[in-house]
């Protein structure tokens, strides 16, 4: 090989190495993109995940609420009998 063939042949592996470097940029730009979006969606997807398990904490409270509010009302309506008048007794 001469001198001339190689440095054309060393352009051409400069040449190969840049057009390389440049696909694998533009891959990795790709990536990143993809992998922000997916961030984000994943993000709101555990946002209201915990919206939603934050709002279901609370069913087991509402069964014992029915049961005090049971009680309330039947002492509501045991006072409202003590309010009645006695209708029948002497005074």
């Amino acid at each position: 090989m001469t001198v001339n063939e190689n440095i054309l042949l060393w352009w051409v592996a400069l040449g190969l190495g840049v057009v390389v470097i440049l696909v694998a940029t533009i891959l990795l730009m790709i990536i990143i993109n993809n992998a922000r979006t997916i961030h984000q969606a994943v993000s709101k997807i555990w946002d209201t995940g915990q919206r939603v398990a934050n709002n279901t904490i609370h069913v087991p409270i509402l069964g014992q609420s029915i049961s005090h509010l049971n009680r309330t009302l039947a002492h509501a309506v045991g006072c409202i009998e003590l309010t009645k008048p006695r209708t029948g007794e002497s005074k």
